[in-house]
């Protein structure tokens, strides 16, 4: 199988590097300085406390007749229509947009044509020590790299991940996730920012309660029909089982792991809420670690993402008295 990473930033590093690895045969197409360094030294990564070289293809161009199973659009939102027009003229026949946009699959399929896009969202983060990548996946639980149902061959790029190694998720409707996505990770990354000490922003009750907030109103703007409503994650291991609920323009805001018993709506309280779906827990596959081990700045910058979601997670089970 052939796989394209249109964009070679920490994104598209990071996945090109991954895939590579796990044998599929993967190009790169960088531009600018990124090219120089990597048409130079080649895709440079940190792995278990050592600088490893991804077995990738650097491409400086794409012709119109270089077809791939999978192009990975990984570039910026204000890149993303002129790569799709690059693209328009390419036979490649699925496009994996994996980029923080509001606009929806049939706008970008206005560009590069019908039935080519395949939603997606990096289950990622990191930065570049140098010229070495220095960056890791997300744990599961907190953000798995997000794919949106198409026509089913988001199956196959399913399949892609599974063998790479990569944690997946699989939504209904990619736009509504996006929207929802959005409402909750920007009052957070305000936190993080507006924090003295990120590693403890949990126990700033002044600032919990001003995102709280802001969550709160995010949500309170969006349609109730566009909410996600179900999520798979892959079952091939799956070990437990738990329900998931999310509790929309209630006084019981957010997902819980529960018995669905909450206030379903502002005026609804013991009103169960209909929107429910399932998660299964895969102990057999190791978990991944924010702290990428023996990285040059000892995963310095993960381990403070570490800290501060889980001192936010501990006030939320603070809140819901969840032991």
């Amino acid at each position: 199988m052939r796989i394209l990473i249109y964009g070679a930033g920490v994104i598209g590093s990071l996945y090109g590097a991954l895939l590579a690895e796990a044998g599929f045969d993967v190009s790169v197409l960088a531009r600018g300085k990124r090219l120089e360094v990597l048409s130079r030294e080649g895709l440079w990564y940190w792995y278990k406390g050592k600088i490893l070289t991804a077995p990738v293809t650097v491409l400086s161009e794409l012709t119109p007749d270089d077809r791939y199973d999978f192009i990975f659009l990984t570039v910026r939102e204000n890149q993303l229509h002129t790569a799709l027009k690059e693209l328009r003229a390419n036979g490649s026949p699925r496009i994996v947009t994996m980029v923080n946009s509001l606009e929806t699959c049939d706008q970008w399929e206005t560009v590069c044509g019908k039935g080519r896009i395949i939603p997606a969202f990096p289950g990622a983060g990191g930065g570049f020590d140098g010229n070495v990548l220095d960056a890791a996946l997300t744990p599961r639980l907190i953000q798995p790299t997000t794919l949106g149902k198409t026509d089913g061959t988001e199956k196959a790029l399913a399949r892609v991940f599974r063998k790479a190694k990569i944690p997946y998720a699989v939504v209904t409707d990619m736009h509504a996730w996006q929207l929802c996505h959005l409402a909750m990770v920007v009052p957070l990354a305000d936190a993080y920012y507006a924090a003295a000490d990120p590693g403890n922003a949990g126990k700033d009750a002044a600032l919990m309660r001003k995102t709280a907030k802001q969550i709160r109103e995010n949500f309170s703007v969006i349609k109730q029909d566009t909410y996600v409503t179900t999520m798979t994650f892959p079952l091939e291991y799956g070990v437990k089982t738990l329900n998931l609920y999310l509790y929309i323009n209630s006084q019981v805001m957010g997902v819980q792991f529960c018995d669905g018993k909450g206030s379903a709506g502002s005026n609804e309280p013991g009103k169960a809420t209909p929107y429910k779906a399932t998660l299964t827990i895969n102990s057999d596959i190791p978990t991944q670690s924010f702290e990428t081990e023996g990285s040059s700045n000892g995963g310095g910058f993960f381990a403070a993402i570490k800290r501060f979601f889980d001192s936010i997670l501990n006030f939320f089970r603070s809140l819901f008295g969840a032991k």
